[in-house]
């Protein structure tokens, strides 16, 4: 058998696993695809149920419009002409003839239907006939009598003939449905069914090939087994026979192989760990010389690096001493520039101050003079109501004279017998007259007078506000004159804050000149100690890899020594 012969039987097992895999995937896609085609079936199902319901939803808001509009006829003859309502009746008219012509399509493959929508259409056609003839213009009066009885007959006659249609439509359509949900529920049915037996389907074939494979490979991994339990015992020479030319017996004949140069190659270790070993031991003595000399070299540095750490912690202090000093008198510079700024703030507040009160007395003068004037009116109107007073006092002398000329009228008339009593009846309406007259007069007198006490009382409040305005305005004033004496010495504490101000700058400048100075020989002083702590690492460091390297060494030789206990293991193993 050729090279191909034998690399095809070593692929057998991967065949069997491709077989496994093409069966499994095979079952899928058909499971798949019969679960697919019922799914679908139940989705058409449903979506012509759900047609079937959307007609009929459609087909109720066209009647639902329709009746609307024969609603708004009867009421538009029975309460008059209304726009708004005209205009809905338009509006309906033209949405229900798009309606109806939609719904006619709608319904182009179902038979049996299309005349009624010939009726729902004629009953449109006939109210649209009646809305350009009767609602189009304005009516009143007379012609909605009219109009009633010609609009009441046909709007009674197409809701009777729209009753039969919608009946007939109704039951047409409730049967359609019931045929949808009936070939739903089978659909879905069969659906059910199908997806249960490919669910089955998909597990159970998969199912037995996988465990067909699993037997298979699992002789094939005893067999292997078989000759690892060997090598882990020391049986390097390990030999049995098997028929199998799969992967499984590939990786077994390679093991074989494995085991061979393994045994050749512990004879090689043997050789090698005794060269190790002599190499391991002139290497240690090399490294303990040196690591003498590098704990000599690490000695000195220390001492170096301890003298220049003092160095630098002096030069150190110093800094810190004059930073102190430099922080305090920016402190103190920033507590000037504090100051100043709340003194010129202070400034500004009292120069607001001033202003308010600059316009709090100009208020001031203002109120005392609309109180003067109002007191001087308040005055006037209680003359003007004394007047008033001496008028109504004439009014009842009036009243008084008139109610005497009624009573002499009503003599005169009574002597006049029967010819007198249409005169004594205007004397009687006369005295009435006068006896009104005269009660107006009091009532007015009596307001009048508790007007004259509240407007005596109102001018002497006026007064007192008026001595009152007077005081304030002179308080207005001498406070006036304390906020300019404290504007006047605010600015003069602010020259001298601005003076203190400078010459703390000036102190605080050359502060910064010496921390300056002192801060380059401290970084001078930190860079050499850096430098010498380099030192000090590297040389640490070095001596760190040299015991590191002395451990290597005692390492190499103790795994040079554990090389030849294994060999000498592996020799007496397979002698027995």
């Amino acid at each position: 058998m050729g090279k191909k012969g034998v690399k095809r039987g070593r692929q057998s097992l991967v065949r069997l696993l491709y077989g496994v895999i093409c069966i499994t995937l095979l079952v899928t896609i058909c499971s798949g695809g019969l679960i697919y085609y019922f799914n679908n079936e139940v989705q058409t199902q449903t979506n012509t149920l759900d047609e079937v319901a959307d007609f009929q939803q459609s087909y109720n808001d066209l009647l639902s419009n329709i009746n609307e509009v024969s609603s708004l006829k009867l009421q538009l003859v029975s309460t008059g002409y209304r726009e708004n309502q005209v205009s809905r009746m338009e509006s309906l008219l033209v949405n229900s003839a798009e309606e109806v012509e939609g719904l006619r399509q709608r319904a182009s493959d179902r038979e049996g239907i299309d005349h009624y929508f010939d009726t729902i259409e004629s009953a449109i056609n006939a109210y649209s006939i009646q809305y350009e003839t009767y609602f189009s213009s304005i009516f009143v009066g007379d012609e909605i009598e009219q109009i009633r009885t010609r609009i009441v007959p046909v709007v009674t006659r197409t809701e009777e003939q729209l009753i039969n249609v919608d009946e007939r439509m109704q039951n047409y359509l409730l049967t359609e449905r019931e045929e949808a949900n009936l070939a739903l529920q089978e659909a879905m049915s069969m659906s059910q069914l199908v997806t249960g037996i490919g669910l089955v389907i998909i597990v159970v074939i998969p199912f037995v090939t996988l465990v067909l494979f699993a037997q298979v490979f699992k002789k094939g991994v005893r067999h292997i087994l078989a000759r690892v339990r060997a090598y882990k015992g020391g049986e390097f020479g390990f030999h049995h026979v098997s028929n199998r030319r799969d992967e499984l017996a590939h990786v077994d004949a390679e093991l074989a192989n494995m085991g061979r140069e393994l045994h050749h190659l512990l004879g090689e270790a043997d050789r090698i760990s005794n060269q190790v070993m002599d190499v391991a031991n002139g290497t240690a003595i090399k490294s303990a010389e040196q690591f003498k000399a590098m704990q000599a070299i690490q000695l000195t540095t220390d001492e170096l690096l301890s003298g220049i750490k003092e160095q630098s912690d002096h030069t150190t202090s110093i800094s810190a001493t004059t930073e102190e000093v430099s922080a305090s008198a920016q402190d103190i510079y920033e507590a000037i520039a504090y100051m100043s700024e709340k003194m010129r703030a202070l400034d500004q507040t009292s120069q607001e101050g001033l202003v308010t009160v600059k316009s709090l007395e100009d208020h001031m003068e203002e109120l005392a003079n609309k109180t003067v004037q109002t007191a001087t009116d308040m005055t006037t109107m209680q003359k003007q109501m004394q007047e008033m007073t001496s008028f109504l006092a004439g009014i009842d002398s009036i009243a008084d004279q008139t109610n005497l000329v009624a009573i002499n009228a009503s003599i005169e008339a009574a002597k006049a017998g029967s010819f007198g009593n249409s005169f004594a009846v205007v004397a009687n309406e006369i005295r009435k007259l006068s006896k009104q007259a005269s009660d107006f007069s009091d009532q007015t007198k009596q307001t009048l007078s508790a007007l004259l006490v509240e407007t005596t009382e109102a001018v002497e409040g006026f007064n007192k506000f008026s001595e009152q305005t007077t005081v304030m305005k002179e308080h207005t004033s001498k406070t006036s004159s304390l906020f300019r004496t404290i504007l006047d010495e605010n600015m003069e504490v602010t020259r001298s804050q601005m003076e203190s101000k400078e010459a703390v700058n000036d102190i605080n400048h050359a502060l910064e000149g010496v921390v300056g100075d002192i801060g380059k020989l401290a970084d001078s002083a930190t860079v050499l100690l850096e430098k010498s702590g380099k030192v000090r690492v590297i040389v640490h460091d070095q001596t760190e890899r040299q015991q590191a390297l002395a451990n290597e060494v005692g390492s190499l030789e103790e795994t040079a020594g554990m090389l030849k206990k294994h060999k000498k293991r592996a020799n007496s193993m397979q002698a027995s």
